[in-house]
């Protein structure tokens, strides 16, 4: 079902198109406001509710990274104290170098972030060298890209050429291990990743440790995050055989909160536990036997006290109990 299906499937379980019925619901709009805004909030926080409870199959996504190789064409030139360098025989701009890629001079243990690639063979850095140099030998490397795309967790990433699965590190582990060698940056195939911040755009960064040397790809499975139900025609992720679990959760919300309908929160509820248990049962032939809910341990608590903006109520919180 598309969102317009969806809306229309409630009003139709609801029997009626009245605003001001749908609008005081929760509190969440005016009774002057559109209902057709009042379902999309109501549509939108169920299915929002329903995502955050797994790392569902249908939230999985794939993707690969281009690495790109070390750089060390031609020699480099720059006066002392000056965050410039002059390439000879470089070709920086045609060869793809990239500000927030890292510079390094061939048996030093400083690299230098570039700030611009003016040219061909001109860089600048965000800092200065501190010893002039004339036909110096260096080295250019790309550790960090930007992974445009919104998702809660990177959960595996994968080196296809050799089947070597990376390990994650925390920024505090990837900091612990540049101490231990005593270098920013080592090359090498990279062994471990780290996933942390936004860049300027609002992408998500990625960092490998160590730096790759040559050029490879790798590949990255994530979780991805749902955008809202916007347009008449969005669909959600959620599969079109478990949808109904969107209409069922908007319904126990409107007659608890509305009707203070017990019998009819009740038949809802069950609906939408249904649905939920359908999909439990289906995600497990995804899972691996270690794999549980994966929510931090602020979450978890907030599950287990129920206190989540009335998102996980009793029907929900039955269902996942026992997967705590």
């Amino acid at each position: 079902m598309n969102y317009l299906q969806i809306v229309n499937r409630i009003r139709r379980r609801v029997g009626e198109d009245q605003t001001g019925d749908l609008a005081t619901l929760l509190g969440l709009a005016s009774p002057a406001a559109s209902s057709d805004l009042v379902i999309a909030e109501l549509v939108n926080r169920v299915y929002h509710e329903v995502e955050i409870l797994r790392e569902w199959w249908w939230l999985e996504k794939e993707t690969r990274i281009r690495l790109f190789p070390a750089y060390s064409t031609g020699t480099v030139a720059n006066t002392a104290g000056s965050t410039t360098v002059t390439g000879t025989t470089t070709t920086w701009v045609t060869s793809g170098i990239l500000p927030g890629d890292y510079f390094k001079l061939i048996g030093k243990q400083e690299y230098y972030e570039i700030q611009t690639v003016a040219s061909n063979t001109s860089l600048v850095l965000t800092s200065s060298i501190v010893d002039a140099n004339t036909t110096a030998t260096y080295q250019i490397v790309r550790p960090r890209y930007s992974f445009p795309t919104k998702y809660r967790r990177v959960r595996t990433i994968t080196r296809p050429r050799d089947a070597i699965i990376l390990a994650p590190l925390s920024s505090d582990e990837l900091e612990d291990r540049r101490q231990r060698r005593g270098s920013l940056i080592y090359v090498q195939d990279p062994s471990h990743y780290t996933a942390f911040g936004v860049d300027e755009a609002g992408n998500r960064i990625l960092w490998f440790d160590p730096c790759p040397k040559t050029a490879q790809d790798v590949l990255v499975k994530y979780i991805r995050k749902a955008d809202d139900l916007v347009e008449d025609s969005d669909i959600p992720l959620i599969p079109s055989e478990y949808q109904e679990i969107l209409v069922d959760g908007v319904l126990r919300q409107y007659y608890k909160h509305q009707l203070d309908d017990a019998s009819r929160t009740a038949l809802a509820s069950q609906d939408f536990e249904f649905w939920l248990r359908q999909m439990l049962q289906e995600q497990e032939a995804f899972d691996s036997p270690f794999l549980q809910l994966q929510v931090d341990q602020s979450t978890r608590a907030n599950i287990l006290a129920g206190v989540m903006w009335d998102r996980l109520d009793e029907a929900t919180l039955h269902v996942i109990r026992a997967q705590l």
